[in-house]
């Protein structure tokens, strides 16, 4: 099991239990969840995460400012964002301000899974890694 930590950011609960469903049975990566961008702050604040995965329509903050906040904290914290919203114009900002990766839901497991791993790589964690 690796020692990556994943932090899934989603108002809907259950899509935060799939997508950990998913990165733990895969890649086997522990991963926390968070419902709000209030709530992904305050874990974010307590702990590095290597990779998080945030949606941008959160009820208590726009997701592209959520992103900001985060590579703020850590700038090596690498985010994919995972949403609904297929709009060119807001791939854009969240990749100028620091998204590793844009992907529209619902992503194949295949797709997510190769996200992950490529941001993990870009920080040198390989997969399996202890």
């Amino acid at each position: 099991m690796s020692e990556a930590t994943i932090l899934i950011v989603d108002d809907d609960e259950a899509v935060c239990e799939v997508l950990g469903d998913v990165i733990e049975m895969k890649g086997g990566y522990i991963t926390q969840k968070a419902l709000t961008a209030q709530g992904a702050l305050a874990k974010a604040s307590e702990k590095f995460f290597n990779v998080i995965l945030q949606d941008l329509t959160l009820p208590d903050m726009d997701g592209i400012e959520l992103l900001r906040q985060l590579k703020k904290l850590y700038q090596a914290t690498e985010v994919i964002i995972l949403t609904g919203q297929t709009s060119v114009e807001k791939a854009e900002e969240a990749m100028r301000e620091g998204a590793f990766d844009y992907l529209v839901k619902p992503s194949r497991p295949e797709k997510l899974m190769g996200a992950i791993e490529k941001a993990l790589a870009k920080q040198g964690v390989l997969p399996g890694e202890v």
